[in-house]
């Protein structure tokens, strides 16, 4: 049978129109930070600084980096009173003699050392933190002030690896509208298809109709992942994601044929995509939902054919590996399905509905440096061959002469079908689940 997908447009009153949004995580304190441990005062090469929705004990990315020089995280220590920049210097106010000697003593034993800012004074841009490289450092005892000889630098040039995890970012369709919301609970993208009834999906000429006569689709994601990345070299050493996603789809379709057809008719109303979570100069990583839905046809002559499908995964799990597909794992992907087809004429005619849901996650790391996309489709298919078992006649007489043969001259052979297809867009593709079970294979019975 001829494949030919029909690409159709946009849907007046269906609000399925593409948007992009994108909300700017900032820099927030590590949580449990406790910033009276004169540790902190302490240059480290390794350094973790976290980003979430702007309040504390409410990191969504951690950001762990190998500093090329030891560095020192200002807004970690308790007994810093201001901190003030200009083109060539950083002063660190301290208000506390123990804290103020332990700075002159631990500071003093690099050539140079990175102070990292975070929104005091006048050294970083809004929701940033700052990088300074510090040469030499002096400090007056009298007014607890360290000022250091420093050079702005950007995070690349000051750190030699980045790791990032990122946890319970969910996309979620608690509504039949398009919405974005953002709380301490995480980024919530509104993805629900809901069109209204009797909505004409596509036509061919004017011998082929597909109408939705009722379309639910919903998904529910949350992400987890980590990156590892050398910046000497850009190298990506480390990618992988989890996916815990539910997913409903419930669909009314009928068809109408007026003459014999082949072909394939899709209603894909594009990504929901969305550069939905941003870390200004560190990474961007957006999710997108995209739905299709779908009826693979072949008919000999005219016919009206009437379907009403549903499908539900209740807790479906995959463990997205970039660099070694083989350790991509999935779970909890065991369908719930219903599946009722009808069709108005004795006619030999196929009809396969489907809906498909792709789950993307694109990201951007250190402006460009790293880009890359994966997700996973689910593709639920309702496959359904209607056969003519025996000749009739112009007076709908019965000829025996087929050895199979229904009382009313018409069987039917079904069965769902549904497969899990991990992909990372640049290197692999991979089924990782699927399975066929059939659903009937018998004489149709007229209603």
């Amino acid at each position: 049978m001829m494949r030919h997908v029909i690409g159709l447009g946009l849907l007046a009153g269906a609000a399925l129109a593409q948007h992009n949004v994108t909300t700017d995580l900032t820099p927030v304190l590590a949580p449990g930070c406790n910033r009276t441990e004169p540790a902190r005062i302490r240059p480290a090469h390794r350094i973790a600084i976290h980003y979430g929705l702007g309040r504390a004990e409410a990191s969504l990315v951690n950001v762990t980096l190998e500093m090329r020089n030891p560095s020192v995280l200002l807004e970690e220590i308790e007994d810093i009173s201001d901190v003030i920049c200009d083109d060539s210097t950083v002063e660190v106010l301290f208000n506390s003699t123990t804290a103020f000697n332990l700075g002159m003593a631990e500071w003093s034993t690099s050539e140079s050392i990175v102070l990292v800012t975070n929104h005091m004074g006048n050294c970083d841009t809004e929701n940033e933190r700052g990088f300074f490289l510090a040469s030499s450092i002096a400090w007056d005892e009298a007014t607890l002030t360290a000022t250091a000889s420093t050079v702005k630098k950007e995070l690349v040039d000051t750190a030699s690896t980045t790791e990032i995890t990122f946890s319970n970012v969910p996309i979620a369709q608690p509504a039949s509208k398009r919405a974005i919301t953002v709380s301490e609970n995480g980024i919530t993208l509104d993805g629900n298809i809901s069109l209204p009834t009797s909505t004409v999906l596509a036509t061919v000429d004017d011998y082929v109709t597909l109408t939705a006569d009722s379309a639910e689709v919903s998904a529910s994601v949350t992400f987890s992942g980590y990156l590892k990345f050398r910046i000497l070299g850009a190298s990506l050493e480390s990618l992988y994601f989890d996916i815990d996603t539910t997913l409903a789809a419930e669909l009314g379709l009928t068809l109408d044929i007026t003459a014999a057809y082949s072909d394939s008719l899709e209603y894909a109303p594009g990504a929901l995509s969305y550069n939905l979570v941003n870390i200004p100069g560190i990474i961007t990583f957006g999710p997108a939902l995209v739905f299709a839905i779908g009826v693979e046809l072949a008919s000999e002559g005219s016919v009206t054919a009437t379907a009403d499908i549903g499908v539900a995964i209740a807790d479906g799990n995959i463990h997205v590996d970039f660099l070694q597909m083989e350790e991509t794992t999935v779970s909890g992907w065991e369908p719930t399905y219903s599946a009722t087809v009808n069709v108005t004429e004795k006619a030999q005619v196929s009809v396969d509905p489907y809906v498909d849901v792709t789950v993307e996650l694109a990201f951007e790391l250190l402006g460009g440096l790293l880009d890359l996309s994966a997700g996973v489709t689910a593709e639920p298919r309702f496959s359904n061959e209607f056969t003519l078992s025996a000749a009739q006649d112009e007076n709908g007489q019965v000829d025996s002469g087929n050895a199979t043969t229904c009382e009313n001259g018409l069987s039917i052979e079904s069965a769902f079908e549904f497969s899990v297809v991990a992909f990372v867009t640049q290197w692999w593709s991979e089924t990782v689940y699927s399975v066929e079970v059939p659903i009937a294979d018998e004489c149709y019975s007229w209603l």
